[in-house]
């Protein structure tokens, strides 16, 4: 746990801003309980936003701005000051962040890997020939049709309840997710594979999945401190750093 200095009389609320799906709720409420246990006396509003990315379902995220858009109106919000602090996951974070924006700690890392979900097979290897396959991800398309041609690799938005219920229609044979999503949402049980990982294997995560950050203004001293008393392991820090620097040859919405 880090050691901060904070003068808890320079701000009694601290508002929050978070997607309104269920994963990101997880994820402010994460960041609002470790912050409630560090500072008593603290009280913290969570201030629900619906993003365009979130509005924009059906189209390919690379085709409209890709993970950018999950962040402009959390952005705005607190260039405006109608919040102190935005929860993203890091994998949704660009590159480069907005004057007057910066991510003052990174939250320890959850299970990284990504996970196979199906109603009938085991292991994506076990897969038949033009099985369909639902993810959004230009990462894991990509790999999944350089790894197995075979198979039917398809886009697949929304927030995890509706992905899961596309698959439970009988829409695909199989979906990937993020591991760490459905383990925060109690949604063990869904995972069929944590599919293996490394260069030779089948899928390589992202570095930057799946660790949340904490974003505030420059100027608001006590919303930056609050969150500097939250656990954050350094190598966490230093894979999303990497991972900031690869975006810039890779695009974001990977």
């Amino acid at each position: 746990m880090s050691q901060c200095r904070i003068n808890e009389h320079q701000m009694t609320t601290l508002r929050i801003g978070t997607r309104r799906s269920d994963l990101a709720m997880w994820q402010a409420v994460f960041v609002r309980d470790a912050l409630l246990r560090a500072h008593s006396g603290l009280h913290i509003e969570l201030v629900g936003i619906t993003t365009e990315g979130d509005r924009t379902l059906d189209v390919p995220l690379a085709e409209k701005g890709g993970k950018g858009l999950f962040l402009k109106e959390l952005e705005q919000a607190l260039l405006d000051g109608r919040i102190d602090l935005a929860v993203h996951s890091m994998k949704d974070v660009t590159v480069t962040e907005p004057d007057g924006l910066h991510i003052p700690v990174i939250c320890e890392r959850e299970d990284p890997h990504d996970a196979l979900v199906s109603t009938r097979f085991g292991d994506l290897c076990e897969l038949p020939d033009g099985a369909v396959v639902g993810t959004c991800s230009l990462r894991r398309q990509s790999l999944l049709r350089y790894r197995f041609p075979q198979l039917k690799v398809e886009n697949l938005r929304g927030n995890v309840n509706r992905r899961l219920q596309r698959l439970d229609d009988g829409d695909f044979d199989a979906i990937i997710l993020a591991a760490a999503g459905l383990l925060r949402l109690q949604m063990a049980g869904r995972i069929r594979q944590r599919i293996p990982t490394g260069m030779t294997e089948a899928l390589t995560p992202l570095f930057s999945q799946p660790p949340d950050c904490c974003v505030c203004r420059w100027q608001s001293e006590s919303a930056r401190g609050f969150p500097l008393t939250l656990c954050c392991r350094l190598w966490v820090r230093v894979l999303s750093g990497c991972s900031a620097v690869l975006m810039t040859l890779i695009p974001p919405h990977c």
